[in-house]
């Protein structure tokens, strides 16, 4: 995968827009992923990143009941994401799992094994994708917020 791949799919997330705003979970999620991943944690549990990003939800997307379990399980669809648990995931009654049941069952998440090769091969690409996906995602306003925040 080259740089340029690399940086098309995380600029082509799909993100929930309502109103014009754009929901910033998945993006939060991502930030948070590839900080673990720079200080060498490939996988992240559910129970430990999840307190962590409902804050960050909370406190950048606004969202007065935030719910983690929600990026954690979609960014799959979006091909950079992978869980170790996907088949229990995909049979929670055709619907999204509960924090509650993520944590029971021990559902971790990591970039997928293509993205990982590259960003161990290319730790530079690592502060990339940051810059790409705060500049996409994010308003202008809000980049040294999430310098503090992450």
């Amino acid at each position: 995968m080259t740089k340029e791949e690399l940086i098309e799919k995380f600029q082509n997330i799909k993100v929930h827009k309502s109103k014009g705003k754009i929901s910033v979970h998945k993006p939060l999620l991502i930030l948070l992923a590839l900080k673990a991943f720079k200080e060498g944690q490939k996988s992240m549990p559910y129970e430990e990143i999840a307190p962590t990003l409902n804050r960050l939800i909370k406190e950048i997307g606004n969202a007065p009941s935030p719910r983690a379990n929600y990026p954690f399980v979609r960014l799959v669809h979006d091909k950079i994401w992978s869980l170790n648990k996907q088949q229990l995931v995909d049979d929670f009654h055709g619907e999204d799992p509960t924090g509650k049941f993520l944590v029971e069952n021990k559902v971790s998440g990591g970039f997928t094994a293509d993205i990982q090769n590259n960003l161990t091969k290319n730790p530079e690409n690592i502060e990339i994708l940051n810059g790409v996906v705060t500049t996409v995602f994010f308003e202008k306003e809000l980049h040294k917020k999430l310098e503090t925040l992450l």
